[in-house]
């Protein structure tokens, strides 16, 4: 098992990198040059060029069944479990095969008043609760992998 990150624009990479240490997992974060950071600490880092898609196709490249996969992209999500890995948002929701296809009808819904340019919703300011739930799931997501 190892974890994948879906870095361009992760809040969580503390938190993944100390479960990480924590439980002995190898990371592999994956970033576009354009959003390269210094301050990323993973030892794993793999740049992609700032083409569309390319994270998540490198993603899929070096994915294998019962890895984690850490993104906020329904799509990239959809692939992952239909390789028998595992997704997580950055706050802590599960993707399953049970609601990955709620999540990209709201992805296409929200497309669709883009398209109109009509209003949508402004998502929430991330607080120290969504950092705390994405822990509590990637740990017990970890726990149950390991203990089967």
């Amino acid at each position: 098992m190892k974890i994948l990150v879906d870095g361009d624009a992760c809040p969580v990479n503390s938190e993944i990198m100390e479960i990480s240490t924590k439980y002995n997992i190898e990371v592999l974060y994956f970033c576009s040059v354009c959003h390269y950071s210094e301050t990323v600490k993973f030892s794993n880092r793999i740049l992609v060029d700032n083409e569309d898609q390319a994270v998540d196709m490198k993603i899929i490249n070096y994915l294998n069944s019962g890895d984690i996969v850490i993104t906020q992209d329904y799509g990239l999500a959809s692939l992952v479990l239909n390789k028998g890995a595992y997704a997580l948002s950055f706050n802590g929701e599960s993707f399953t095969n049970d609601n990955i296809e709620l999540y990209l009808y709201q992805r296409f819904l929200s497309l669709e008043q883009r398209k109109k340019k009509l209003k949508t919703s402004k998502q929430k300011k991330r607080g120290k609760i969504e950092d705390f739930k994405f822990k509590k799931t990637l740990e017990n997501l970890i726990g149950q992998l390991n203990n089967p």
